[in-house]
């Protein structure tokens, strides 16, 4: 795994992520990365795995460090037990099937291959009023998700607490008048302005952690 170098805007999570994927104690193998975006995200993180990427953007131009696939996650174009490792980073809130998408990632994990799943939490529809994606995921919901797929649930916690959370919305509420003020030059300049804030939340929320922002699960299917 290579140094990977986690945002101020999204620490809680990215060490979560981080985290996760060390807890799998996989080394190396194949992976699959579920809503993996065109921006390499992570790349980092999975330096020494085989990564097949799936997503719905064209990819265009792109350069991507694995191998990509612009597909539908709820019809994965593989064949079952084949990868060691999943990940789906902010991923099944934007799927509208997200039950066959989720069944989909079981069904390509090896037995006793391992998941790591992050989602925003149901508190966070305030952010966006439900414009972010057509999921919004309580503990209870998730949870039943994953189980209903076949995967059994390791660890389950919540990430980022009372100040992010706080921030965050405070975000998205500017953000529709602030990009069409800024365009592009809004998100680096609303994120370097609330920089203290971000590093504050880091250090605050580890005690203040409700409401979290995020969904980390970690998930291992059965052997």
């Amino acid at each position: 795994m290579s140094s990977f170098k986690k945002s101020w805007p999204r620490f809680a999570l990215e060490s979560a992520i981080e985290d996760g994927i060390r807890h799998s104690r996989l080394s190396s193998g194949r992976c699959i990365n579920v809503g993996c975006g065109i921006n390499g995200r992570y790349k980092e993180l999975l330096s020494n795995f085989d990564v097949d990427g799936v997503d719905i953007i064209d990819p265009g131009n792109a350069q991507l460090p694995w191998h990509y696939h612009r597909q539908d996650a709820a019809n994965l174009p593989f064949p079952a037990s084949i990868f060691d490792l999943a990940i789906a980073i902010e991923s099944f809130e934007h799927i509208e099937a997200n039950e066959d998408a989720m069944s989909e990632l079981a069904r390509v994990l090896k037995p006793g291959g391992m998941a790591v799943i992050t989602v925003p939490t149901h508190w966070t529809w305030l952010f966006e009023f439900g414009r972010h994606g057509p999921h919004y995921y309580s503990r209870t919901s998730l949870f039943s998700l994953i189980k209903n797929s076949g995967l059994q649930v390791v660890e389950m916690s919540g990430r980022g607490g009372a100040v992010l959370f706080i921030v965050n919305m405070g975000k998205s509420w500017l953000s529709p008048i602030g990009s069409r003020i800024f365009c592009q030059y809004w998100w680096p300049l609303i994120d370097g302005l609330l920089m203290p804030l971000y590093m504050l939340a880091a250090g605050v929320d580890i005690v203040f952690r409700f409401p979290p922002n995020n969904w980390v699960v970690i998930a291992r299917k059965s052997v």
